[in-house]
């Protein structure tokens, strides 16, 4: 109903020398015994270093992305899982999408793009038909057992998923019981787990699966904990179980059909890391998974080129503003992004802010990231001391810390009365002071009684806490037309690189101070040009008079 015949061709065995070549027509992937594994004997002491051949190659085939997984329990009466097997497999299924441990997929790709880093538990369904004296190793179950499972359970549960490219059905058996999926390879003597697929002949929508006979059957052969250690969930079955899963579910979701991601000798992402760790911590556990810890194996990166249980990892802090004003809010987004340098979906962190500005806060100070910050986290940020202030995020769990530099100044105009000259102002063309001011004593008047040509004021500056306007008044003498000379003013948000017309081309003679005014945003950069333009006609000479240049 669901599931086509399984083809007894195309094994490839992690740590089996397999070919590429041998894979077409085969539709199952197993995960060899230890004892099995080349060069590899049960209990032994294994390598960290991945094996196979080189980095994993895409040959084509889809991946998946973005899945909901199901545990189907083959459990007869009589039968036995540990009593905490259960829930702690549901633990982990619930745990894994999102993290950085799932997040190493999102470098592989397909024609659709990459792997999200996105895995839901959908739920369990118990089956409890007799085995009717089939399970033992002369008379193991079939893969056919398996595929009337995933038939009955799909129909049991029929708010499931169906088959097809977003579900993964996990197909659990009891502790002892034996499956062979063709005449040869049969569970905890060649192999301790498998993944398949299957194309329903009614629909053509090709479906996913994995065989999980019980870990616990045979801990010497496949299961994972370091001799000495607690398991980290006190359940030796289910946290061996937990590293199993962990490899098929990686493995199908990377090369669902046994034709995307595989190296030159047939290995798969977690074929070339099944015997490594990593560091194993006096818990047993080797990483925290949504606030959960697991035992789990590496897997292979290619952007690392090597066995990883997440992605290296850096951290960079990109202000809004390199420059702002005392009291100023400015947002600092801390991304931690991997090897490839693309933010890091999977990451859970927790990073803390601190400043060399003994007068800073921070909202929040403290912030542990979630899945769907997908790796990126805007922190506010107040400085108060002028001067070069530092802002340092720190993740020290994962060793990651970045610094970055923000300048704070006092803000406002500086001289905006020009009662010191012109200084703080850019000078180009004929500009000086003139004793006829709006207010105090001087002002600056731009062009000159005799002709010239466009002379401009310029002055770049932070808008200062709590300010919201900007004001400047100016009063011309303007001897011509318009068309020939002119007065403007013009404020430029330097981040946003948008310039405002405060005051455009006019030309007036009245002899009238006149106020223009803009909105200004606290602890933004602006440049502020104050210009005249005269056609430098004899007799006809025009300038512009400017003074009291303040924000509010």
């Amino acid at each position: 109903m669901f599931l086509a015949a399984l083809s007894p061709a195309g094994h490839a065995g992690a740590g089996v020398a397999a070919s590429p070549a041998s894979r077409p027509g085969g539709r199952v992937h197993a995960l060899a015994r230890r004892g099995a594994r080349a060069g590899v004997a049960a209990n032994a002491a294994v390598p960290a270093a991945a094996i196979g051949s080189g980095k994993l190659t895409y040959h084509g085939g889809p991946i998946l992305h973005g899945t909901t997984t199901y545990a189907v329990y083959l459990q007869p009466a009589g039968t036995y899982m540990s009593p905490t097997y259960r829930s702690n497999i549901a633990k982990y299924l619930s745990a894994v999408g999102g993290t950085t441990l799932y997040g190493v997929l999102a470098q592989y790709t397909d024609i659709a793009g990459s792997t999200e880093n996105a895995s839901t538990y959908g739920g369990e369904w118990t089956d409890t038909t007799s085995f009717a004296g089939r399970g033992t190793p002369g008379n193991p179950l079939g893969d056919s057992d398996m595929s009337a499972a995933v038939r009955n359970a799909a129909a049991a549960n029929p708010t499931w998923v169906r088959p097809g490219a977003h579900a993964i059905y996990f197909v659990f058996l009891p502790r002892g019981v034996y499956e062979r999926y063709d005449a040869f390879d049969e569970s905890f003597v060649q192999f301790c787990a498998y993944h398949s697929y299957f194309t329903d002949p009614l629909t053509a929508v090709t479906g996913y699966y994995a065989v999980m006979p019980y870990a616990g059957t045979d801990l010497a052969g496949c299961g994972s904990e370091p001799a000495g250690l607690p398991t980290p969930n006190g359940d030796a079955d289910a946290d061996a179980e937990i590293n199993v899963i962990s490899h098929e579910q990686i493995e199908t979701v990377n090369d669902p059909q046994l034709n995307a991601w595989y190296d030159a000798a047939g290995y798969e992402i977690a074929d070339k890391c099944a015997s490594s760790l990593g560091a194993v911590a006096a818990d047993g556990g080797n990483v925290t998974l949504t606030g959960q810890r697991f035992l789990v194996q590496q897997e292979f990166s290619n952007v690392d080129n090597a066995c990883v249980i997440k992605l290296a990892e850096t951290m960079v802090a990109i202000p809004y503003f390199l420059t702002t004003a005392p009291g100023v809010i400015d947002v600092v987004p801390v991304h931690v992004r991997n090897a490839s340098r693309i933010d890091d979906y999977g990451y859970t962190g927790t990073v803390t802010i601190t400043t060399s500005d003994p007068l800073a806060s921070s909202v929040p100070a403290t912030y542990t990231y979630q899945s769907s910050d997908r790796g990126a986290y805007p922190f506010y940020v107040t400085l108060w001391t002028p001067g070069r202030q530092t802002v340092t995020a720190t993740d020290a769990t994962n060793g990651l810390q970045t610094t970055t530099t923000i300048t704070v100044v006092r803000g406002g105009v500086d001289n905006g009365g020009f009662e010191a000259g012109l200084t703080g102002w850019t000078r180009v063309g004929a500009s000086t002071t003139t004793n006829a001011a709006h207010s105090g004593v001087l002002a600056a008047r731009v062009g000159a009684p005799t002709p010239t040509l466009t002379a401009t004021l310029a002055q770049a500056f932070t808008a200062p806490y709590g300010a919201t306007q900007l004001h400047v008044w100016y009063r011309q003498a303007c001897n011509d037309t318009l068309k020939h000379d002119w007065a403007t003013v013009t404020l430029k948000d330097v981040v946003l690189v948008t310039t405002r017309v405060m005051l455009a081309k006019t030309c007036t003679n009245n002899g009238l101070w006149t106020e223009v005014t803009a909105p200004i945003q606290a602890g933004r950069r602006y440049r502020l040009t104050l210009l005249n333009h005269d056609n430098k006609v004899v007799g006809t000479a025009s300038s512009t008079a400017f003074d009291d240049i303040s924000t509010s």
